[in-house]
């Protein structure tokens, strides 16, 4: 449904049944249509619409939306045509560059990992900058492969280096991070959730015994049998 479903009767300028006051339904005549008005909103009207929950999820749903839409720059493909790395002898050439001004430039890739849910989408872990002290230490990005857009789809950071990074099998909403300091961090990106962040417990603080920590190299998804 409409990220606005449920929401959108009680904005101003609307009425119950979600369509705004003044626009002409089937079966209206033209000349009751002329005689309404669209009403004028106070500022803080305006205030209470952009800060709605409803416009919210709304407006950043169909912001990605729209920019899916305009990046594409091959709807007029032939797959029946013979292509120019074919013509070359080319085997592979260069498809897209994944890049980030902010998050990304300049950091080390630790980890690629793919979603089985939806297979366009891949999360991409990044090493801290030594030089950028104030910024998180590690930071997850979710690319998706079938949009020829520049932003990415999500960002995720926490206050440890990360060095490993996967989708979780379980869920399609979360992504699991491999710490340095051995520990394991999650991200919930389901709309609802805003990228809850949980991070295990410090081995060290419940086993102090342990002086040398191992960093977290690789994560495997183990189901269990009840």
């Amino acid at each position: 449904g409409s990220p606005l479903e449920g929401d959108i009767g009680d904005l101003p300028g609307f009425n119950r049944t979600g369509i705004p006051v003044g626009i002409q339904c089937e079966g209206e005549k033209k000349e009751d249509i002329k005689a309404q008005k669209l009403p004028a909103l106070s500022e803080e009207e305006k205030n209470q619409i952009l800060s709605s929950s409803g416009f919210v999820n709304f407006f950043e749903y169909n912001s990605k939306v729209m920019m899916r839409a305009l990046s594409q720059d091959d709807i007029f493909i032939n797959y029946a045509g013979i292509s120019a790395a074919h013509v070359s002898g080319e085997r592979l050439t260069l498809n897209r560059t994944f890049v980030d001004e902010k998050w990304t430039t300049g950091c080390d890739v630790i980890g690629i990992s793919f979603s089985e849910m939806h297979s366009e989408l891949v999360a991409v872990g990044y090493d801290e900058l030594p030089e950028a002290s104030e910024e998180p230490k590690g930071v997850a990005v979710v690319w998706n492969t079938k949009f020829k857009k520049p932003t990415s789809e999500f960002v995720f950071c926490c206050n440890s280096r990360l060095t490993s990074v996967a989708f979780a099998r379980f869920h399609p909403h979360f992504i699991i991070g491999g710490c340095y300091s051995g520990q394991l961090v999650m991200w919930d990106f389901r709309p609802d959730k805003h990228n809850i962040y949980k991070k295990t417990p410090s081995i060290k603080a419940s086993r102090a015994h342990c002086q040398n920590l191992s960093p977290c190299s690789t994560i495997l998804f183990v189901q269990h049998c009840n």
